[in-house]
């Protein structure tokens, strides 16, 4: 029962990691496209807006990305405990 659970909750724990890795990799990705555009002549809206647009994306971007470390993190963990759990349940049951 307690495998089963740890299973079901890693599962959802994977689902909000990859989930927050790739909200991070869209920021990054957004933060590029506005810093090149700020670098083109010519170009509109003015630099500084792109400028602040980048860095707000970046920001957005290390947030999440730090997030998702930390959930990934806590898989870790909660794998290392429930199997901990897991082998001293058979264990007992063994003897």
């Amino acid at each position: 029962m307690v495998i089963k659970q740890a299973f079901r909750w890693g599962g959802i724990l994977t689902g909000i990691t990859y989930f927050l890795f790739g909200v991070s990799i869209l920021l990054f990705c957004g933060m590029i496209h506005f810093f090149l555009a700020s670098r083109r002549p010519g170009v509109y809206p003015p630099r500084n807006i792109l400028k602040k647009r980048s860095a707000t994306l970046a920001i957005g971007g290390t947030f999440f990305l730090m997030l998702g470390t930390l959930f990934y993190s806590l898989i870790k963990a909660l794998f290392v405990i429930f199997v901990s759990i897991s082998s001293e349940i058979a264990n007992k049951t063994r003897s």
